[in-house]
């Protein structure tokens, strides 16, 4: 076999890989959309912001949903009782 047969050979056998990387590289942008996720639902995102220097690793949360009825998360200290009903106006501050 000739230098110029094994190179033919080797160019052939390239190419099908090529042609299987495009083939894949095109399979995925179609099933992540370029990265574009339709939203289930309205709702509200919270990203989650890294400090300096942080990874996130696989499987991570880096954003968190939030849907449906809206609401305020108050902590109060234990040692008080108020009674709070579903209605009420409450004046909700930083302590400042």
């Amino acid at each position: 076999m000739t230098q110029q047969e094994v190179l033919n050979e080797e160019l052939f056998s390239l190419e099908g890989a090529f042609a299987d990387a495009d083939d894949a590289t095109k399979e995925l942008k179609a099933l992540y959309a370029d990265g574009i996720v339709p939203a289930p639902v309205s709702a509200y995102l919270e990203a989650t912001t890294p400090c300096a220097g942080k990874l996130f690793r696989p499987g991570e949360p880096i954003v968190s949903v939030h849907y449906g009825e809206g609401y305020e998360l108050a902590c109060l200290p234990q040692r008080y009782l108020f009674p709070i009903k579903t209605g009420m106006s409450v004046v909700i501050s930083a302590g400042r």
